[in-house]
C-alpha cells in the first residue's frame, strides 16, 4: 500500500470516527434524559438570548440563544410568564477535541422548566422530551453527592483507541454525567457526543 493510499485509508477511518463520535441518539417523545443544571436563566437572558456565561475553560464562545423565547412561547407560555428560572442550561458532558489545545468544552442544552418546579445550579434533573423540546420535570437529586454522581469517561477500544495512539495532537476525550444505580432503575446508556448520556424510555 502506498503512503498516499494509507493516508486515504486513515482519512476515511477518521471521518467515520468523527461521524460516530458526534452522533447522538434520536429521542422519542416522553423519553427522560438525565442532566445537571449548569445555569438557571434569568428573564433578561431568556428574552435577549444573550447568556452571561461561556462554555469553555478559556472564556471563549459566549452562549447565545436567539430563539429561546420563541421556543418557550411555542410551548404555550405567555411573555409575562417568562421569568427567572423559566428555563435552564443543562450539562451532560465535558469534552475536548484534542489534547494539544487544552480547551475543554461542555455539551449543553436548553430546557424549559415545568410549572411549579424551582431549580438551582447543580441539581441533577430529569428532562422529558416533549414535541422536540426538553422540559425539566423532576429533580432527581439536589446535588451530585446525593446520587453519587460525577463525570466519568468510557474506555475507548478498537479503531478509536488506535487512532488516539497515533494522533500527534492527542485524541478526543469526554467525561459524561453518571450516577449510581441508574441501570437498576430502568435507565439505559446511549451514545452522545464523544461519550454517553442516560435515557429512560417512556412507560408503555
Amino acid at each position: 500500500m502506498t503512503k498516499y493510499a494509507r493516508r486515504g485509508q486513515i482519512a476515511a477511518i477518521a471521518a467515520a470516527v468523527l461521524a460516530a463520535g458526534c452522533a447522538g441518539t434520536p429521542v422519542a417523545d416522553r423519553t427522560l434524559v438525565l442532566g445537571e443544571v449548569a445555569h438557571v436563566l434569568t428573564r433578561q437572558e431568556i428574552l435577549s438570548g444573550d447568556v452571561d456565561k461561556t462554555y469553555d475553560n478559556q472564556g471563549r464562545e459566549r452562549i447565545r440563544l436567539p430563539r429561546l423565547a420563541e421556543a418557550l412561547k411555542a410551548r404555550g407560555l405567555a411573555e409575562s410568564e417568562l421569568q427567572d428560572g423559566s428555563a435552564v442550561l443543562v450539562r451532560f458532558q465535558y469534552y475536548r477535541h484534542n489534547a494539544l489545545s487544552g480547551i475543554v468544552r461542555q455539551h449543553l442544552r436548553t430546557a424549559s422548566v415545568a410549572k411549579g418546579l424551582r431549580l438551582q445550579t447543580g441539581n441533577i434533573v430529569e428532562l422529558e422530551a416533549q414535541g422536540g423540546q426538553a422540559v425539566a420535570v423532576r429533580v432527581r437529586y439536589a446535588g451530585g453527592d446525593q446520587g453519587q454522581c460525577g463525570y466519568r469517561a468510557q474506555a475507548k477500544s478498537g479503531v478509536f483507541a488506535a487512532l488516539d495512539a497515533v494522533n500527534p495532537i492527542g485524541g478526543s476525550r469526554a467525561v459524561s454525567l453518571d450516577c449510581a444505580g441508574l441501570a437498576e432503575d430502568g435507565w439505559t446508556l446511549k451514545p452522545f457526543g464523544y461519550g454517553f448520556e442516560w435515557h429512560r424510555a417512556p412507560a408503555p
